[in-house]
């Protein structure tokens, strides 16, 4: 029986909008509504992602879609619990493969929008031996034969067996050739050249949020204290330094701590207290002893937008590289990360590492912050408190115009049309 997150029964209809999704318990219901929903002429959009927060372009697609077009839209999530007021519709398949199968095998052949990659690749093969009929969009997020540089580290760092790796990039190749439509973030020439060879149709996005999440720049009011953020992934003292080692924040907390700024991370993994509390301990640790660190749970699009507008002077895109780093050098010089247009969209003004060449070229390009050398770190809050942050007040203005989930949708929905 699908029940509305407010718990009262409800039947799903179609004047119904994201905000107040329905729950549904069960495959068998989850499968009789959108067998109901094809019989009623409705067009059906599945979303189908394995976690949610560190990749929210599916997000920001799925809401965008469902009020641009009369598709229902469901959110289909194998580990994580799916998010709220983003779909019509949403199943928590909790890590339960066979659930996912199911779905897919007794569903009629509809849109799916997949997002899958790494070693969750092999979801796009399986899909299409489950229901050949489905028509089948395929987000890849980040590209393993890109990310993986040193297979040997990987490798005995225990992130990857040599077959995985194989099976992996071979699952890359095919989903390539084999898409309906494959959609893919910007990501420099590395991947712009394997799009242009592929057989499957593509489509270029930017990972922003919609247009109407956005909030105009506001200029924290605390200018005697410097107020530092960072939305995204952390990792702890026990992953590998050589392959994650960047993620690791501890470092640079007390670093800018110590210079005099305030840095708070929200974490992008959802997750149950407890479960947080043992993953990241090492932060919590460090919140109890540094008065000028926060350490905060993953929340909601476009919560997150509202919590960061107006209260942080800077966002960070501000990693340490391990000069041992086993990931690939094209990957860390052409990736374009979703921090950044989130902190576009609540109007910070953003400190990107120029290691990262592609993002810091994007920051340089339009005005929207400043980039960092690994020399300038240690001098780096007193450097920002030199800089007038009101300087970049209207190329963020400009930018959110120009980089919001909008500009893509319509080829998108030209393409299923």
């Amino acid at each position: 029986m699908g029940f509305v997150r407010s718990m009262t029964t409800h039947h799903l209809t179609m004047n119904r909008s994201p905000g107040r999704e329905v729950l549904f318990s069960t495959p068998h219901d989850l499968i009789s509504d959108i067998q109901s929903t094809v019989c009623d002429r409705i067009p059906v959009l599945l979303f189908v992602a394995v976690n949610r927060g560190n990749f929210p372009s599916i997000e920001y697609i799925a809401s965008t879609i469902g009020q641009k077009k009369q598709y229902r839209t469901y959110g289909i999530y194998l580990k994580s619990s799916p998010p709220e007021n983003i779909y019509h519709a949403v199943f928590h398949c909790n890590g339960d493969l066979e659930k996912l199968d199911e779905i897919i095998y007794r569903s009629p052949p509809v849109y799916i929008y997949l997002q899958a990659h790494g070693r969750w690749i092999f979801l796009f093969r399986r899909i299409r031996a489950l229901n050949p009929g489905m028509t089948i969009v395929h987000e890849v997020y980040d590209w393993m034969e890109q990310f993986i540089g040193d297979r040997r580290k990987f490798i005995e760092n225990g992130v990857f067996d040599e077959e995985q790796i194989l099976s992996i990039v071979s699952d890359e190749a095919y989903t390539r050739q084999h898409s309906d439509l494959l959609i893919y973030k910007d990501g420099g020439s590395w991947i712009e050249k394997r799009a242009t060879n592929a057989n499957a149709r593509t489509l270029k996005l930017y990972p922003c949020p919609p247009y109407r999440w956005m909030r105009a720049p506001k200029i924290s009011s605390r200018s005697n204290i410097l107020r530092l953020v960072y939305a995204g992934q952390v990792m702890n003292n026990r992953a590998p330094p050589e392959i994650f080692g960047d993620l690791n924040y501890l470092h640079l907390i007390k670093e800018l701590t110590l210079q005099g700024a305030e840095l708070t991370i929200f974490n992008s993994v959802y997750s149950s207290r407890e479960l947080s509390k043992d993953l990241f301990r090492e932060y919590y640790i460090e919140m109890h002893k540094n008065p000028r660190f926060i350490f905060r749970d993953g929340i909601e699009m476009p919560r997150i937008i509202s919590a960061l507008h107006g209260v942080y002077d800077y966002g960070l895109v501000l990693f340490d590289f391990d000069q041992n780093t086993a990931v690939g050098d094209k990957h860390i010089k052409e990736t374009m990360a979703s921090k950044i247009f989130t902190y576009l969209s609540a109007g910070l003004p953003v400190v990107v590492s120029e290691e990262l060449s592609n993002m810091a070229n994007f920051v340089r390009e339009n005005g929207i912050g400043i980039v960092v050398g690994k020399d300038d770190q240690k001098n780096l809050i007193s450097n920002l408190r030199s800089i007038d942050a009101h300087r970049f007040t209207k190329n963020i203005k400009d930018a959110q115009k120009k980089y919001c989930i909008e500009r893509f949708i319509d080829e998108f929905v030209a393409w299923m049309d």
